[in-house]
């Protein structure tokens, strides 16, 4: 990190403060960032130092210093922390402000002092934190020999992992970079999987022990452990195994009551007490069930169980594919392992069991089922709405059931139990002061989307089945069904290398590992890639190349748009374009308008060895939630191999399933490149529209293919039955379909549709 002059000494920085413009926001305020773990403020008092930080593009306005150095004295320290505390009070003051001027359309001119104060508050308060974090660093470094890579010292500087926490990484990413490290499993047989492998293999592996479930004369054992299970397909075959004789265990994420679009949502609760049901009747109770023990384990309510592991007899098959109608669909990465990873998979799936295992209702939820039985305004989403009926009746869905053919099935069943919809929730298609018709009710449902808020039945029926649902988990039949979890065979059956990443600070090592150890190339296809990561591509790209080493970073990110309106990925994507970083943002062709098909995958390929896994690219990710990764080291034949399909598949994804744009250029065509505050701001906001526009653009021609296919499969019988047919065999629909119709026709669709026209006029403008 390049050091600036002149500095302020912290003294010289309070009398600044009452100078600073009011308004401003984080840059990405709609979704921000959660408070750091170990920071300045509140945080202990490290040791003395310095940091130089770059200037922004213009000199601030605000008065806000560009630089700081402070002493070891403790008021020098108290000094800083004071300041950052009337920072963020002056940022809260700066987002007021800015709401009133967008709510008043208030002139450029104020909002480009607005937003340029914001801007330097932000950089104020990054350089504080940073400063402080830089003083920690030698700590941090001594926990191991040698020169530490400027990866992981930037990585600290700009996250959050605490200072214990980040010598551990350090550690155990040195301890991965040995040959003859103990957590390199070696004697392994890997198997990736792109795509719509991925799915086939899961039904495939099933589908034989539903057949067979009994082999040598002992029972197969399956062992699932999903954060989404609840295709009819999945859970079908899972009971019918179990039901003749498998011994089958499931460990599931709870579900949650989730905040995410600013209206409290219980939409994964359904969904879970209709696959508890589902699997229960099934089985006929033979299965093994087990909600994962969220609160007292992970401690909050946002933190989920996001691991997506089946084990079926000695293989496993594990990655970032959920188990839901839908996940086949995606673009995802997982691989079939056998041999000691396989072991090593099932012993963490055992240990996953015991912390869960006879845990109470408050030990799963808090004070969630509590809470919902007394709020009013939860609202459900139609499949949850579909999920909670459906969970009141006997008879699940059905394998190759249509939505409707659902809906039909599942209201002529409730209407025999005497339910009907508008017992659960408040249609929002009914006449004010009417109750609703029976035909109301099924138009709604058969739209497929859109939200209905609980009624208070429908909350008690839903917290209650829950509460119902984990106490049944604690019967003593469960309990000894779940403990009885016989591992597989860990013979080294291939010559493969891999590492498990059970932990967070393993998580942490393997991906820093890996970026630090690339020598020619990272390539990242990612659901959710956040700004540190993204800042740790573009730092080895640049080091790489100081050495006069060519190296490519290509990074593939989900267009997906969040009910705010943009993206979790805007800020990495801003950054790595700033930065010269070849970024594009997926546009996969649909089966259907109405499934979101969407890069899935969490996987990071060098030319060294891969990071996959359920492990997203965020802090959260990483840090907080109940993730796995694992690693395989590219070093023989048979992972050579492996490396060349999946950077086949990477490139297939870049070359003929992503689209990029140049925000920069585009705004600088249109507002040009003065670094007056009204041209700085003019070219962010323009950056951000575009992008977005980009992003909806994509989401629009999604829909436009899905629509032409879904038409094509209705009006051509022969398409119709290839589908099927491959359905059987084990593909999912989605994949069946568009493979079906092949690449030139779905290049012909899209070509042709008017939303890729829109795409490349916006490209182009």
């Amino acid at each position: 990190m390049d050091a600036i002059d002149p500095r302020l000494h912290l003294g010289q920085v309070g009398p600044v403060l009452p100078r600073i413009s009011r308004e401003v926001v984080t840059r990405n305020e709609e979704n921000p960032p959660a408070a750091p773990t170990e920071s300045f403020l509140p945080g202990e008092v490290g040791e003395a130092g310095t940091i130089g930080l770059p200037k922004s593009p213009r000199q601030t306005a605000s008065g806000v210093p560009a630089s700081f150095e402070f002493g070891s004295d403790a008021e020098s320290l108290r000094n800083m922390r004071l300041m950052a505390e009337e920072l963020r009070q002056t940022r809260k003051d700066l987002k007021a402000e800015r709401k009133d001027l967008r709510q008043e359309n208030g002139s450029v001119s104020d909002k480009a002092r607005v937003h340029g104060g914001l801007q330097d508050v932000d950089a104020a308060l990054e350089r504080i934190e940073l400063a402080h974090r830089d003083s920690r660093w030698a700590q941090v470094a001594s926990a191991v020999e040698g020169e530490v890579s400027p990866v992981y010292r930037s990585y600290f500087l700009h996250g959050r992992t605490p200072v214990r926490e980040m010598q551990e990484v350090l550690r155990t990413a040195q301890d991965l970079a040995n040959p003859d490290s103990q957590l390199r499993l070696k004697g392994n047989d890997i198997q990736p999987l792109v795509r719509d492998e991925i799915w086939k293999t899961k039904m495939e592996r099933l589908e034989e022990v539903a057949r067979q479930p009994i082999r040598d004369g002992k029972p197969v054992e399956i062992d699932a452990e999903y954060y989404e299970l609840a295709s009819p397909d999945f859970i079908e075959k899972l009971a019918r195994a179990s039901r003749g004789g498998a011994d089958v265990k499931v460990l599931m994420d709870p579900g949650t009551v989730s905040r995410m679009s600013g209206t409290p949502d219980a939409t994964s609760l359904a969904s879970r007490l209709n696959t508890v049901r589902r699997l229960e009747e099934g089985s006929g109770g033979r299965a093994g069930i087990q909600f994962f023990a969220n609160r007292e384990v992970l401690g909050g309510r946002d933190e989920i169980m996001h691991r997506k592991l089946l084990r079926v007899g000695d293989g496993v098959v594990f990655g970032g594919m959920n188990a839901n109608q839908g996940s086949g669909e995606n673009v995802d990465f997982g691989m079939e392992i056998q041999g000691p990873g396989a072991a090593r998979f099932v012993e963490i799936f055992r240990q996953d069991v015991e912390l869960s295992r006879g845990r109470s209702v408050e030990a799963i939820y808090g004070s969630q089922l509590e809470d919902l039985r007394q709020t009013e305004g939860v609202v459900l989403q139609t499949r949850g709405v579909l999920d909670l009926l459906e969970s009141q009746i006997p008879g699940g869905p059905r394998t190759g059931e249509s939505w409707d053919q659902r809906v039909d099935r599942v209201l002529e069943n409730a209407s025999y139990q005497g339910l009907r919809v508008s017992d659960l929730v408040e249609l929002p298609n009914a006449t004010p002061g009417q109750a609703p018709t029976a035909e109301q009710e099924r138009a709604w449902l058969l739209a497929g989307r859109g939200d209905a808020v609980l009624t208070e039945k429908g909350r008690h029926l839903l917290a209650d089945g829950m509460e119902a649902a984990v106490n049944r988990m604690n019967s003593a039949a469960n309990q000894e069904t779940l403990q009885a979890i016989r591992p597989p065979s860990a013979q080294k059956v291939g010559n493969e290398t891999m590492a498990i990443g059970d932990t967070s600070v393993e998580r942490q090592a393997m991906v820093l590992h890996a970026i630090d150890s690339a020598e020619k190339y990272i390539k990242v296809s990612a659901f959710v890639l956040n700004e540190d990561l993204a800042r740790l591509l573009v730092e080895k790209k640049e080091a790489m190349e100081a050495q006069g080493k060519p190296f490519e970073v290509q990074v593939v990110m989900d267009p997906g748009v969040y009910p705010y309106g943009g993206s979790p990925n805007e800020a990495a994507y801003h950054l790595l374009e700033d930065r010269g970083v070849e970024v594009r943002w997926a546009a996969l062709d649909r089966s259907s308008p109405d499934h979101d098909r969407k890069v899935h995958a969490k996987l990071l390929l060098t030319d060294q060895m891969m990071v996959a896994g359920s492990t997203n690219f965020s802090h959260k990710g990483l840090r907080d939630n109940w993730e796995l990764s694992d690693v395989t080291f590219f070093q023989d034949e048979a992972s050579r191999a492996d490396q060349q399909k999946v950077e086949a598949d990477f490139q297939h994804l870049w070359e003929r399933e992503s689209l990029a744009i140049d925000t920069r250029a585009l705004a600088e065509s249109k507002h040009g490149t003065g670094q007056d505050p009204e041209s700085v701001y003019l070219r962010d906001e323009e950056r951000t529209r575009s992008l977005r526009s980009f992003l909806r653009g994509i989401g629009n021609l999604e829909k436009e293919i899905g629509s032409q296919v879904q038409e094509l499969r209705a009006s051509d019988p022969v398409l119709a039955y290839t589908v099927d047919q491959r359905v059987r065999e084990g593909h999912s629909e989605g994949y069946a379909t568009l493979n079906a119709i092949g690449e030139d026709r779905l290049a012909q669709i899209r070509y042709e549709s008017s939303a890729w026209q829109t795409l490349q006029q916006m490209v182009t403008a």
